[in-house]
């Protein structure tokens, strides 16, 4: 027989709870912190929560970042502009776009027990999982949660898009000059592989912090973004072929 179903999933709303729950000190603040529903994204009968942070990566130029993320656009401080007469007009600034670096996202339908949710951790990386189990539930309950999970990986993904849709279409984003010229330091033999070109293109050790694990996460990372860029142009990273 069914358990029948006497509570209904609610998102936390304390920073230092979510904090807590993820593992970060206590004091940590999100700048993002959207329910139900994030970035526009229509989920339907479901509502979708997340939790992030503002870092400092431009998708346009850095291209998709290796954790979960989502991209907004602020308004930047107006200006106060003086007219002939002596009047005075605020005029709202130029829109910049930003990357937040998602923590915690969760997907429910409101009205049952359950909730897939997904986690980042710098340390432990991305773990999915259902949420609520310990609460009575039914088999409805159950294949909702499972529907979120669906719903997660497809926000994800639109975001993905987009994130891809910055790069390329950005006048300003190096992505084809690092990646012909990694291509022709790796056909040259100038370096052995795409880690040691990213490295020597795209790393600025000069801004590491003190961290001694700085570095090889800059380098990680750049190595990733290179990757896909020199896959756009539709040849092989390999520096042997």
């Amino acid at each position: 027989m069914a358990a029948r179903r006497t509570s209904s999933f609610e998102p936390e709303t304390d920073d230092r709870r979510v904090a807590a729950y993820l593992g970060l000190p206590s004091d940590h603040r999100f700048d993002m912190a959207r329910m139900p529903e994030v970035g526009g994204h229509s989920t339907g009968e479901y509502a979708l929560a997340h939790w992030g942070t503002l870092v400092d990566w431009d998708v346009a130029m850095d291209g998709e970042p290796p954790w979960p993320f989502a991209t907004a656009r602020v308004i930047n401080s107006g200006v106060c502009v003086v007219a002939e007469d002596g009047t005075h007009e605020a005029r709202p600034g130029p829109s910049v776009p930003v990357t937040f670096q998602l923590w915690l996202i969760q997907c429910y339908r409101p009205g049952h027990p359950l909730a897939a949710e997904r986690r980042w951790h710098p340390d432990l990386g991305v773990r999915d999982s259902i949420i609520g189990l310990t609460a009575p539930h039914a088999e409805a309950d159950v294949l909702a949660a499972w529907r979120g999970r669906a719903l997660i990986a497809g926000y994800l993904e639109t975001e993905t898009r987009r994130g891809r849709r910055l790069l390329e279409e950005s006048p300003t984003s190096p992505w084809r000059h690092f990646a012909e010229r990694a291509t022709e330091l790796l056909k040259t033999g100038e370096v052995a592989t795409v880690r040691d070109a990213a490295a020597r293109l795209m790393v600025d050790y000069d801004s590491l912090s003190d961290d001694p694990r700085a570095e090889t996460k800059a380098e990680l990372a750049a190595e990733r973004r290179l990757y896909r860029y020199i896959e756009r142009l539709g040849v092989s990273p390999r520096a042997d072929e």
